[in-house]
C-alpha cells in the first residue's frame, strides 16, 4: 500500500507529553517522524502498539 498506516489525531497526554498514533501492522517496520514544514526527523520515542509519544515540538 502506498500508505502503511491510516493516521489519526494526536492524543494529549500529561507531563509526559503528546501521543501520535502511528501503529504498524509489521512491529519489525521501520517507521521516522518527520516534521511536515521541514521534513526534518522528530526525535520520539515509538511503541509500534501505540506510535509515536513524548514531548514534541509544536
Amino acid at each position: 500500500p502506498e500508505v502503511p498506516f491510516v493516521s489519526e489525531p494526536a492524543a494529549e497526554t500529561d507531563e509526559t507529553g503528546t501521543a501520535i498514533p502511528c501503529r504498524a501492522t509489521n512491529p519489525h517496520s521501520q517507521v521516522i517522524l518527520r516534521n511536515q514544514q521541514s521534513g526534518d526527523e522528530v526525535s520520539a520515542l515509538y511503541d509500534h502498539k501505540i506510535g509515536f509519544f513524548g514531548v514534541l515540538p509544536p
